[in-house]
Protein backbone atom coordinates (compact mmCIF):
# COMPACT_ATOMS: atom_id res chain seq x y z
CA UNK A 1 0.00 0.00 0.00
CA UNK A 2 1.34 3.41 -0.92
CA UNK A 3 1.56 5.78 1.99
CA UNK A 4 0.46 9.39 1.67
CA UNK A 5 3.14 12.06 2.01
CA UNK A 6 3.21 14.00 5.25
CA UNK A 7 4.46 17.46 6.01
CA UNK A 8 4.97 19.46 9.18
CA UNK A 9 5.96 22.99 10.05
CA UNK A 10 4.74 26.22 11.55
CA UNK A 11 2.47 28.97 10.25
CA UNK A 12 2.49 32.21 12.27
CA UNK A 13 4.02 30.27 15.18
CA UNK A 14 1.22 27.66 15.05
CA UNK A 15 2.43 24.18 14.15
CA UNK A 16 0.63 22.30 11.38
CA UNK A 17 0.54 18.64 10.41
CA UNK A 18 -0.66 17.99 6.86
CA UNK A 19 -1.27 14.79 4.93
CA UNK A 20 -1.57 14.51 1.15
CA UNK A 21 -2.65 11.64 -1.08
CA UNK A 22 -0.41 10.25 -3.83
CA UNK A 23 -1.81 12.78 -6.31
CA UNK A 24 -0.82 15.63 -4.01
CA UNK A 25 -4.34 16.49 -2.87
CA UNK A 26 -4.73 17.54 0.74
CA UNK A 27 -6.24 14.84 2.98
CA UNK A 28 -6.09 16.90 6.17
CA UNK A 29 -4.23 19.74 7.81
CA UNK A 30 -4.35 20.03 11.58
CA UNK A 31 -3.13 22.67 13.96
CA UNK A 32 -1.07 21.67 16.97
CA UNK A 33 -1.96 24.87 18.85
CA UNK A 34 1.41 26.47 19.64
CA UNK A 35 3.72 23.64 18.57
CA UNK A 36 6.41 24.03 15.89
CA UNK A 37 7.16 20.76 14.04
CA UNK A 38 10.76 20.29 12.86
CA UNK A 39 10.77 16.55 12.12
CA UNK A 40 8.35 13.69 11.44
CA UNK A 41 9.36 10.03 11.91
CA UNK A 42 7.11 7.06 11.17
CA UNK A 43 7.25 4.45 13.96
CA UNK A 44 6.94 0.64 13.59
CA UNK A 45 3.38 0.75 14.94
CA UNK A 46 2.33 3.21 12.24
CA UNK A 47 2.34 6.31 14.42
CA UNK A 48 4.04 9.62 13.68
CA UNK A 49 6.72 10.90 16.05
CA UNK A 50 6.88 14.70 15.95
CA UNK A 51 9.72 16.82 17.28
CA UNK A 52 9.98 20.58 17.63
CA UNK A 53 9.21 23.42 19.98
CA UNK A 54 6.03 24.34 21.79
CA UNK A 55 3.94 24.53 24.90
CA UNK A 56 3.87 20.78 25.46
CA UNK A 57 0.65 19.62 23.82
CA UNK A 58 -1.19 17.23 26.17
CA UNK A 59 1.33 18.15 28.87
CA UNK A 60 -1.06 19.59 31.45
CA UNK A 61 -1.10 22.98 29.79
CA UNK A 62 2.53 23.94 30.33
CA UNK A 63 2.60 27.30 28.55
CA UNK A 64 6.19 28.09 27.67
CA UNK A 65 8.33 27.51 24.60
CA UNK A 66 10.06 24.22 25.28
CA UNK A 67 11.78 21.33 23.53
CA UNK A 68 8.74 19.31 22.51
CA UNK A 69 8.05 15.74 21.33
CA UNK A 70 4.67 14.21 20.61
CA UNK A 71 3.06 11.28 18.84
CA UNK A 72 -0.10 10.91 16.79
CA UNK A 73 -1.71 8.30 14.55
CA UNK A 74 -1.79 8.61 10.76
CA UNK A 75 -5.11 10.45 10.94
CA UNK A 76 -3.51 13.19 13.02
CA UNK A 77 -5.12 12.18 16.30
CA UNK A 78 -2.67 13.07 19.07
CA UNK A 79 -1.82 10.30 21.51
CA UNK A 80 0.66 11.99 23.83
CA UNK A 81 3.06 14.92 24.11
CA UNK A 82 5.97 15.82 26.35
CA UNK A 83 8.04 18.95 26.89
CA UNK A 84 11.58 19.36 28.22
CA UNK A 85 13.78 22.37 28.87
CA UNK A 86 14.58 25.12 31.30
CA UNK A 87 12.24 27.33 33.26
CA UNK A 88 12.85 30.35 31.02
CA UNK A 89 10.30 31.17 28.34
CA UNK A 90 12.94 32.23 25.79
CA UNK A 91 12.09 29.95 22.87
CA UNK A 92 15.60 28.46 22.73
CA UNK A 93 14.62 24.93 23.82
CA UNK A 94 14.00 23.22 20.46
CA UNK A 95 13.79 19.62 19.22
CA UNK A 96 15.24 18.99 15.77
CA UNK A 97 15.55 15.26 15.05
CA UNK A 98 14.41 11.79 16.11
CA UNK A 99 15.39 8.14 15.70
CA UNK A 100 14.25 4.73 16.95
CA UNK A 101 16.04 2.35 19.32
CA UNK A 102 15.99 -1.39 18.61
CA UNK A 103 13.25 -2.02 21.21
CA UNK A 104 11.03 0.73 19.78
CA UNK A 105 12.00 3.46 22.25
CA UNK A 106 12.03 6.98 20.83
CA UNK A 107 15.26 9.02 20.82
CA UNK A 108 15.05 12.78 20.19
CA UNK A 109 17.66 15.52 20.21
CA UNK A 110 17.91 19.29 19.97
CA UNK A 111 19.00 22.32 22.00
CA UNK A 112 18.21 23.84 25.34
CA UNK A 113 19.30 27.11 26.87
CA UNK A 114 21.39 26.94 30.02
CA UNK A 115 21.29 30.31 31.79
CA UNK A 116 25.01 30.05 32.62
CA UNK A 117 26.49 27.94 29.82
CA UNK A 118 24.52 29.19 26.76
CA UNK A 119 22.98 26.76 24.22
CA UNK A 120 23.65 23.06 24.84
CA UNK A 121 22.67 19.73 23.27
CA UNK A 122 19.85 17.74 24.85
CA UNK A 123 18.98 14.09 24.17
CA UNK A 124 15.87 12.33 25.48
CA UNK A 125 14.91 8.66 25.34
CA UNK A 126 11.23 7.76 25.77
CA UNK A 127 9.13 4.62 25.64
CA UNK A 128 6.53 4.20 22.86
CA UNK A 129 3.96 5.44 25.41
CA UNK A 130 5.91 8.66 26.00
CA UNK A 131 7.38 7.80 29.40
CA UNK A 132 10.86 9.22 29.97
CA UNK A 133 13.69 6.64 30.14
CA UNK A 134 16.45 9.23 30.51
CA UNK A 135 17.39 12.81 29.63
CA UNK A 136 20.95 13.99 29.07
CA UNK A 137 22.54 17.32 28.24
CA UNK A 138 26.00 18.01 26.85
CA UNK A 139 28.10 21.11 26.49
CA UNK A 140 31.04 23.13 27.76
CA UNK A 141 31.18 26.12 30.06
CA UNK A 142 31.74 28.46 27.11
CA UNK A 143 30.32 28.75 23.64
CA UNK A 144 27.50 26.77 22.06
CA UNK A 145 27.14 23.05 21.35
CA UNK A 146 23.85 22.38 19.55
CA UNK A 147 22.35 19.11 18.27
CA UNK A 148 20.52 19.07 14.92
CA UNK A 149 20.58 15.43 13.77
CA UNK A 150 20.68 11.88 15.15
CA UNK A 151 21.44 8.37 13.90
CA UNK A 152 21.09 5.09 15.85
CA UNK A 153 22.84 1.96 14.57
CA UNK A 154 21.86 -1.70 15.01
CA UNK A 155 23.81 -1.87 18.29
CA UNK A 156 21.85 1.10 19.70
CA UNK A 157 24.90 3.34 19.55
CA UNK A 158 23.65 6.92 19.25
CA UNK A 159 25.34 9.50 17.03
CA UNK A 160 24.31 13.16 17.38
CA UNK A 161 25.43 15.73 14.84
CA UNK A 162 25.36 19.47 15.26
CA UNK A 163 27.49 22.55 15.64
CA UNK A 164 29.96 23.98 18.14
CA UNK A 165 31.54 27.39 18.53
CA UNK A 166 34.44 25.88 20.49
CA UNK A 167 37.27 24.26 18.52
CA UNK A 168 35.50 23.93 15.19
CA UNK A 169 32.23 24.10 13.32
CA UNK A 170 30.85 20.59 12.76
CA UNK A 171 30.15 18.50 15.86
CA UNK A 172 29.64 14.73 16.19
CA UNK A 173 28.98 12.94 19.48
CA UNK A 174 28.62 9.24 20.22
CA UNK A 175 26.46 8.06 23.13
CA UNK A 176 25.77 4.62 24.53
CA UNK A 177 22.20 3.33 24.68
CA UNK A 178 21.93 4.60 28.29
CA UNK A 179 22.99 8.10 27.24
CA UNK A 180 26.59 8.05 28.41
CA UNK A 181 28.95 10.12 26.28
CA UNK A 182 31.60 7.96 24.58
CA UNK A 183 33.31 10.79 22.71
CA UNK A 184 32.74 14.14 21.00
CA UNK A 185 34.68 15.29 17.94
CA UNK A 186 34.78 18.44 15.86
CA UNK A 187 35.59 18.92 12.21
CA UNK A 188 36.92 22.38 11.60
CA UNK A 189 35.05 24.84 9.42
CA UNK A 190 34.68 28.54 10.21
CA UNK A 191 31.03 27.80 11.01
CA UNK A 192 28.62 25.03 10.15
CA UNK A 193 26.27 22.33 11.36
CA UNK A 194 25.42 18.69 10.68
CA UNK A 195 21.79 18.54 9.51
CA UNK A 196 21.57 14.83 8.63
CA UNK A 197 23.55 11.65 9.37
CA UNK A 198 23.41 8.79 6.86
CA UNK A 199 25.02 5.35 6.90
CA UNK A 200 26.97 4.33 3.78
CA UNK A 201 27.02 0.79 2.41
CA UNK A 202 30.56 0.35 3.78
CA UNK A 203 29.30 1.05 7.32
CA UNK A 204 30.81 4.53 7.64
CA UNK A 205 28.81 7.69 8.25
CA UNK A 206 28.05 10.68 6.03
CA UNK A 207 27.56 13.97 7.85
CA UNK A 208 25.47 16.21 5.60
CA UNK A 209 25.15 19.85 6.44
CA UNK A 210 26.19 23.42 6.11
CA UNK A 211 29.43 25.40 6.14
CA UNK A 212 29.78 29.18 6.17
CA UNK A 213 32.85 31.04 4.92
CA UNK A 214 32.59 34.83 5.25
CA UNK A 215 28.85 34.75 4.47
CA UNK A 216 29.47 32.28 1.65
CA UNK A 217 27.08 29.39 2.33
CA UNK A 218 28.04 25.89 1.19
CA UNK A 219 26.78 22.34 1.47
CA UNK A 220 29.30 20.19 3.28
CA UNK A 221 29.58 16.38 3.19
CA UNK A 222 31.96 14.71 5.63
CA UNK A 223 32.73 10.99 5.76
CA UNK A 224 33.83 9.51 9.11
CA UNK A 225 34.20 6.02 10.51
CA UNK A 226 32.20 4.77 13.51
CA UNK A 227 34.89 6.06 15.85
CA UNK A 228 34.63 9.54 14.39
CA UNK A 229 37.92 9.44 12.46
CA UNK A 230 37.81 11.78 9.47
CA UNK A 231 38.03 9.98 6.11
CA UNK A 232 37.30 12.91 3.79
CA UNK A 233 35.30 16.12 3.56
CA UNK A 234 33.96 18.07 0.58
CA UNK A 235 32.13 21.35 0.12
CA UNK A 236 29.80 22.52 -2.64
CA UNK A 237 28.65 26.07 -3.29
CA UNK A 238 24.90 26.79 -3.30
CA UNK A 239 22.93 29.98 -3.80
CA UNK A 240 20.57 29.80 -0.82
CA UNK A 241 21.22 30.11 2.93
CA UNK A 242 17.74 28.78 3.73
CA UNK A 243 17.83 25.90 6.26
CA UNK A 244 15.38 23.67 4.38
CA UNK A 245 17.06 24.27 1.00
CA UNK A 246 20.42 23.42 2.53
CA UNK A 247 19.07 20.14 3.83
CA UNK A 248 17.54 19.34 0.45
CA UNK A 249 20.79 20.12 -1.39
CA UNK A 250 22.89 18.21 1.15
CA UNK A 251 20.71 15.10 0.97
CA UNK A 252 20.76 15.15 -2.85
CA UNK A 253 24.55 15.23 -2.86
CA UNK A 254 24.78 12.68 -0.05
CA UNK A 255 22.65 10.17 -1.99
CA UNK A 256 25.22 10.28 -4.78
CA UNK A 257 27.84 8.99 -2.33
CA UNK A 258 25.32 6.88 -0.45
CA UNK A 259 24.80 4.69 -3.50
Amino acid sequence: MKRSPLNGGAVSEIGTLSRFDVQGSLVYSKSTSFEEINSILRTPDGHLLLTGRGTGLLCNGVCKADFWVGECDENGQFLWGRSFGNAINDGNDIGYAAALMSNGDRLVTGNYYHSTYNLKTIAVRLTPQGDTVWTKSFGMYTGQQCGYSVYVNNNDDIYIGGTTTVGGGLLLMKLSSNGQLSWAKTYVTPAGRVLKILKKSDGTLLLCGQAIHNNDYRVTITNVDLNGALLWSKEYEVESSDHEQFLEDALFLCRIYFH
